[in-house]
């Protein structure tokens, strides 16, 4: 019997020296730079344990379909593995001032920076930057910029070991019952089941009760670097008018748009079963031989899923592009003619317009994701689950209503996300879509003495519930809405300096 346990080993060495300064004083001001050098290394090494996973010596990377025997309720079936990576860069900074204190020209500097990466496993690799900052006056600064960037698949990406473990699934789309069998296609969508091994007798009456199957995830040693371009424009006002009521007026608006090339994804079950099925366009002619209806395997007496191979892969290319605002009024009550001691008031608010979230995915269309829930694939779990954002809004605002007087001080704040299109079970899935949401949240505090304050706050305020999302963990997106209701706190906070 013995004592069983799993052993991992992750070790990391790192070294970097700096040199910063001022190479030379030009009319317009200091020329500044930095030089540097780095470099990284990492290891790690996980030795399976073959006493609670018996799979240890049977799963080969992608591995087919697995005897129920060696599924284990308790603990996901992992395989032993190691892998190493090791980078070595240098980089270079330059501050350069172009105009200071010239007519629309308060300060005008660039910034441009260059990097050098050399990986053991990828070869060679050049980033760069360049932003610009000009203030026109005290009441005008526009600024912008470009930035190439690389990133190298991690360790987990690589040599993540080869885990059994159940997948979470939307369905089957053999069922009988699926929007697949029932939709315009469901002529095209039964031969594919049959082809994949559903019996002809079954098949009117065909039912996958279950939110999971098992799956096979191992890292990819074939992942390649992502690389991203972004592009920045944008300007801030600081008027400083002279009245009380204006004074503390200011906005502040940034476009961007990036594009990222080669990025890595998981392939989990839903967007094999989805893929396969032809829910994103991926499979139009229905055949068996799709890249993705591979990766399906089913007991040839029953139809059931038997397993479903997920995987990390370059899926292709994300890019996105939008608006951030910015904007804040602050003035004390006295400049309405209240009395001096009246205190102060403060309206902020922070928006964020998504003009484009563009996904061009393995073997599928690309797919405009702006304004509805939809999985990217884009962050992934060790057992291959993607933990992806989902919901993309086109519009986000937080924005705050503050008042000060003293040691008291209190805010509402309003969370609004704009409505959605529902596309976790496909683009063609025709799932209802999520309305606009408000949430409203009051806190406030009181600071009793310089060492002593009290807080209390009300978040959720009217309780509103989150929404139905078909195809989502937990039916519905618990990381952009409130899953919780109304709750309450109160916290004490005492510094004893």
């Amino acid at each position: 019997n013995g004592t069983a346990k799993n052993v991992s080993v992750l070790t990391q060495k790192y070294f970097e020296g700096d040199l910063t300064g001022t190479l030379w004083t030009l009319p317009e001001g200091k020329l500044k730079f930095a030089l540097g050098a780095d470099y990284r290394g990492e290891a790690f090494d996980y030795q399976a344990s073959p006493l609670i996973n018996p799979a240890v010596n049977t799963l080969p990377a992608y591995g087919p379909n697995l005897p129920q025997q060696i599924i284990s309720p308790s603990y996901d079936l992992a395989s032993s593995t190691s892998g190493t990576q090791n980078v070595r860069e240098v980089y270079a900074e330059l501050r350069v001032p172009v105009l200071h204190n010239k007519p629309f020209a308060k300060d005008v500097s660039l910034d441009i920076a260059g990097r050098h990466s050399q990986y053991d496993l990828f070869g060679g690799a050049n980033t760069f930057m360049a932003d610009l900052h000009w203030q026109v006056d005290n009441a005008v600064t526009f600024r912008g910029g470009f930035q190439r960037a690389f990133r190298a698949p991690s360790l987990q990406d690589l040599y993540n070991p080869s885990i059994q473990a159940q997948v979470p699934i939307s369905g089957d789309p053999c069922d009988y019952n699926s929007s697949y069998r029932t939709g315009a296609n469901a002529g095209k969508v039964a031969a594919l089941c049959q082809a994949q091994g559903v019996p002809s007798g079954l098949l009117s009456s065909y039912s996958y009760g279950e939110a999971s199957a098992n799956g096979v995830y191992t890292g990819n040693t074939s992942l390649k670097p992502e690389v991203a371009d972004t592009y920045t424009f944008g300007f801030v006002l600081t008027p400083h008018f002279e009245g009380n009521l204006d004074r503390d007026l200011g906005a502040s608006v940034d476009y961007y748009h990036i594009k990222l090339n080669g990025a890595v994804g998981a392939v989990t079950g839903d967007l094999v079963l989805q893929n396969c099925f032809n829910a994103n366009g991926s499979n139009p002619t229905y055949s068996n031989s799709n890249f993705y209806c591979q990766q399906i395997s089913r007991d040839q007496k029953s139809g059931t899923l038997a397993t479903l191979k997920t995987f990390e892969e370059n899926l292709g290319s994300f890019t996105t592009d939008g608006v951030d605002i910015e904007a804040h009024w602050g003035f004390p009550l006295h400049a309405l003619g209240l009395s001096s001691r009246s205190g102060r008031v403060l309206l902020q608010t922070y928006v964020s317009y998504l003009r484009s979230l563009r996904v061009v995915g393995l073997g599928a269309p690309s797919v405009n994701l702006a304004g509805s829930i939809a999985d990217t694939y884009s962050a992934i779990a060790a057992d291959g689950a993607s933990i992806s954002d989902l919901s993309h809004p086109s519009w986000k605002a937080n924005t705050m209503l503050g008042y000060a007087n003293g040691p008291l001080g209190v805010a509402l704040h309003w969370r609004f996300i704009s409505s959605m299109a529902d596309l976790m079970d496909g683009v063609n899935s025709g799932d209802a879509g999520v309305p606009a949401y408000s949430y409203f949240d009051l806190n406030g505090h009181y600071q009793i003495t310089s060492e002593l304050q009290v807080r209390a706050g009300i978040t959720n305020l009217f309780d509103k519930r989150e929404p139905f999302v078909a195809g989502a963990p937990l039916l519905t997106d618990a990381a952009t809405y409130d899953i919780f209701g109304r709750q309450y706190f109160v916290g004490v906070t005492a510094n004893f300096d």
